[in-house]
């Protein structure tokens, strides 16, 4: 076997998984890794990763269980799968026992308890953008929410986005998709996210007036970035501000607080960076599951809407798909009459 430390391991395996995945997972990775990394530490039996065990696999979880951070069955099951899949890839590299992974348990979830619930509301989604069309016409803000609204984008795939990636006049208006890792704006799927999106007509006119009026003229290492700041292409978290910002009740179409909050105290309504502690508002990610069960609840397929959204149907179903029981019911009925 090779004789590769703990460390030397994790390190190996975090860049082979470099050309595969996307840097948000290996951050998450190699966070999960670390617990592995600091409970081998206190093991003086382990120095190579061909010293561990079954009954080490099964002491780890027990310690990681009960140890620090006190994890829920979520991120226990998180944890344990990425360190099954990391010592399935030390096996394949003959650094510890074949089928050692097979003895590293994770809780087996309740049915939904992996999945995220929060969500904007489709309603409120769509009011935000007539509220957006009339009080904050072209701005970036309303073009954002364009995009993560009606385009399904994820914040990265909104600000990859440059002025050349959209053909606005004609019938047929649309925004190409573009991963481009080495110039700063890459997509969580890499090549498998690129795709083109149509637009309708007036959400083509919007981003047509924001770029004559509201757009800076500057550019971000060599090319024109569709959303901007005065100082070139918005980082994620600008863009995530953007979304926390305007989903805020007390900005939207009622102007009122439903937390009984005096908007001229509260923190969350006088500081836009401080938006994100309004219970109410949401981030993209929210925005954006809103968005996907809109579409769904529109009977649109979920193959053409995750398609558009760039997303497996089993992890559109799991973490995107909120529409009750019942609800899914009822339009399948629909299906059903025809048949």
């Amino acid at each position: 076997m090779d004789a590769l430390t703990p460390d030397d391991a994790v390190s190996l395996y975090l860049e082979d998984r470099r050309a595969n995945v996307s840097d948000a997972t290996i951050r998450s990775h190699r966070s999960r890794l670390s617990h592995f990394l600091d409970w081998v530490e206190e093991q003086p039996d382990i120095e190579h990763m061909s010293d561990v065990t079954a009954q080490h696999c099964h002491e780890y979880r027990l310690w990681r269980r009960d140890g620090p951070g006190d994890p829920n069955a979520v991120t226990m099951k998180t944890q344990m799968d990425t360190f099954r899949v990391f010592l399935k890839w030390a096996e394949s590299r003959g650094a510890c026992p074949e089928n050692l992974h097979d003895a590293v348990l994770s809780p087996t979830l309740s049915n939904g308890e992996n999945a995220k619930e929060t969500m904007l509301d489709p309603d409120v989604g769509d009011a935000l953008l007539e509220h957006l069309e009339r009080f904050e016409y072209a701005s970036r803000e309303h073009v954002v929410m364009l995009l993560i609204w009606r385009g399904l984008l994820r914040r990265g795939g909104a600000r990859a986005i440059d002025v050349g990636d959209v053909e606005l006049s004609g019938d047929d208006p649309r925004i190409r998709v573009r991963h481009r890792p080495d110039e700063d704006t890459p997509l969580k799927n890499k090549n498998d996210g690129e795709r083109t999106i149509g637009i309708k007509p007036e959400t083509a006119t919007v981003i047509e007036d924001y770029i004559e009026t509201s757009r800076h003229d500057v550019e971000a290492d060599g090319r024109e970035p569709l959303l901007t700041t005065v100082h070139g292409r918005p980082h994620v978290q600008t863009l995530q501000a953007d979304c926390y910002a305007v989903t805020r009740p007390c900005e939207g179409p009622t102007g009122e607080c439903p937390h009984d909050r005096d908007p001229g105290a509260c923190d969350a309504a006088r500081d836009r960076q401080q938006a994100y502690e309004c219970p109410s508002s949401r981030g993209p990610h929210d925005t954006r599951r809103g968005a996907i069960t809109a579409w769904l609840q529109a009977d649109v397929p979920s193959e053409i809407t995750g398609a558009r959204a760039s997303t497996s149907p089993d992890v559109l179903d799991e973490h995107y798909d909120q529409r009750s029981e019942r609800q899914k019911q009822r339009q399948r009925r629909k299906y059903l009459d025809r048949v």
